[in-house]
């Protein structure tokens, strides 16, 4: 079953356009498919909304060039909430989802594991 969202986040004076679709996918892990158009190289990680887990760790984020689409499994628990965060290199100017602390509301920017999440991120 697929569905579509569609919202626009403002962090910061910044508004980022989210397309989100979700598909059903194993019901332990998690996708995220990210688009990078923002014009800028992007630091991406991953926050659970359920229990104290970043991806790639708590003190870091995966490298993600302007202009290039990444897939993220995640394994993570069933029914788990997680949410995705990303910010502009070096100066961390560009901010998307929910802050590189996991604390920024957004209320399209978490999904369910076991769900399949594709995020476009644009200026």
């Amino acid at each position: 079953m697929k569905f579509a969202v569609a919202l626009a986040c403002s962090i910061a004076s910044i508004v980022a356009s989210i397309v989100a679709s979700i598909a059903q996918a194993d019901a332990r892990s998690i996708q995220f498919h990210v688009q990078n158009r923002s014009g800028h190289l992007l630091q991406v990680r991953f926050v659970s909304k359920s229990r104290k887990v970043f991806w790639p760790g708590d003190h870091s984020g995966y490298n993600q060039a302007n202009g290039t689409r990444a897939n993220y499994d995640l394994a993570c628990n069933s029914g788990e909430r997680i949410c995705y965060a990303a910010w502009s290199m070096p100066d961390e100017k560009l901010n998307w989802g929910v802050g590189i602390n996991g604390t920024r509301y957004c209320s399209a920017c978490c999904y369910t594991c076991g769900a399949n999440a594709a995020v476009n991120l644009d200026r």
